[in-house]
């Protein structure tokens, strides 16, 4: 066998120079510049009555850590990876799954994620929030039902009147531009004129504002009674 011996001729020679150089370049341009993945903020609300705490987890990893989350309780907006991700949702400490459900998140885009329905029937909503800044001198307002034993629903703020009409139970409206101040606002059966719950409500510029309805009509506990609940967000 002839071995060939190595020789560098003057053109390799530059060649390798230069390929050293760009390397060089590459490398230093990238130092403190690494790839960061695509986020997306998610909230979550524990929007069914009766059912006991919950844990919550995105692809396995349990967002609330040692924290309870019982009914009503809201966990702020939480930043976790674009794509694919599950979300799943057990009965605290334990095995028992009442949801789990793959969605697509979007890049740079909030998200809530209401669980809801009754004990026996437990289900959920996700939203896509569109948080575009509201106008100088104006916030944002927006009203789902998550009701289980509800009929459509009609919300009412007065002074000055908005309306949003047959809102059924997983539902809801956009967001809407207001003004700031305070407001009575209630909740009617559609077309009715009986309040099924009513409650102040104090707006400010520059907030965004997500009320929803909780409990049930016909529920024989009072903390599970339908009633009206507000989460800001600034």
């Amino acid at each position: 066998m002839n071995i060939i011996p190595t020789k560098t001729s003057k053109n390799s020679s530059r060649s390798i120079l230069i390929a050293a150089l760009i390397s060089l370049i590459l490398i230093c341009c990238g130092k403190g510049d690494e790839l960061k993945p695509a986020r997306s903020a998610i909230m979550f609300i524990h929007a069914s009555p009766g059912l006991p705490a919950i844990d919550l987890f995105i692809d396995g990893n349990r967002i609330n850590g040692d924290s309870m989350i019982s009914y009503t309780d809201t966990i702020p907006y939480k930043f976790t990876n674009s794509g694919p991700q599950t979300f799943t949702v057990k009965k605290q400490i334990s095995s028992i799954t009442y949801v789990s459900k793959a969605y697509i998140l979007k890049k740079d885009k909030h998200y809530s994620f209401f669980v809801t329905g009754r004990p026996d029937s437990v289900t959920h909503v996700i939203t896509e929030d569109e948080l575009i800044a509201p106008a100088p001198g104006k916030a944002k307002l927006r009203f789902l039902n998550m009701s289980p034993d509800s009929k459509s629903l009609d919300f009412r703020l007065v002074s000055p009147a908005i309306l949003f009409t047959d809102i059924p139970f997983k539902c809801g409206s956009d967001f809407v531009a207001v003004d700031p101040g305070k407001y009575s606002m209630g909740i009617y059966e559609k077309g009715g004129n009986i309040a099924l719950a009513q409650q102040n409500l104090d707006i400010e510029a520059g907030k965004f504002y997500t009320v929803w309805v909780r409990g049930m009509k016909d529920s024989p506990d009072p903390a599970h009674a339908t009633s009206l609940q507000m989460i800001a967000v600034k």
